[in-house]
């Protein structure tokens, strides 16, 4: 993948680290498999929302464009393709999950825009042909919440929303590799 030079001098001042694929690099450190993989799954081990937690806290290395790779240093043996594996599907069934919420928000923001539209009609047609008076003003405020209330969906949360899908989907294809610690360079 080809990053741009501007991209780049950003990731060095933000001190983020690259590899040689030009993917940011996350550097994860397991005590023990037992803190690192849920005790409950459906079909295939998961990480736990604390290994999540700590993943995700480095947004902008989460977020690069580029892709993230996830170093492990671990003292256990563990098996690079279950962590991955594990880290990409509690992560895919995330954005699985953040998808559909946020299709359902998406179409109820819709639904509001449309029912501001009609009362804005209906306000339109009623105070052309009868006087409202203070009822005008009312079915007025009305109108203008159901629009307000879309826009902040679409517009406000909008934004949160893309930044989730874009953080789950990096994560879920995330690539990891295993170093394994050395227990004798620990006692020096």
């Amino acid at each position: 993948m080809k990053i741009s030079k501007r991209k780049l001098k950003i990731a060095e001042k933000r001190g983020l680290i690259l590899n040689n694929e030009y993917k940011s690099v996350i550097n994860l450190t397991v005590e023990n498999s037992d803190s690192f993989f849920s005790k409950v799954y459906m079909k295939e081990p998961i990480i736990t929302s604390e290994v999540s937690d700590v993943i995700c806290n480095d947004k902008f290395a989460i977020r690069w464009s580029g892709g993230v790779h996830i170093n492990i240093v671990s003292k256990e043996n563990l098996d690079a393709t279950t962590c991955k594996n594990a880290i990409n599907e509690y992560f895919k069934s995330k954005y699985i999950n953040t998808y559909r919420k946020h299709k359902v928000a998406y179409l109820v923001a819709l639904m509001f825009l449309v029912l501001g539209v009609i009362t804005f009609g209906l306000l339109f047609a009623l105070s052309n042909s009868i006087n409202l008076g203070l009822w005008e003003e009312v079915i007025d405020v009305v109108a203008w919440v159901f629009v307000w209330e879309a826009c902040d969906i679409f517009v406000i949360q909008g934004i949160i929303d893309r930044q989730e899908h874009i953080i789950y989907r990096n994560l879920s294809k995330a690539s990891v590799s295993i170093i394994e610690q050395n227990v004798a360079s620990d006692k020096k």
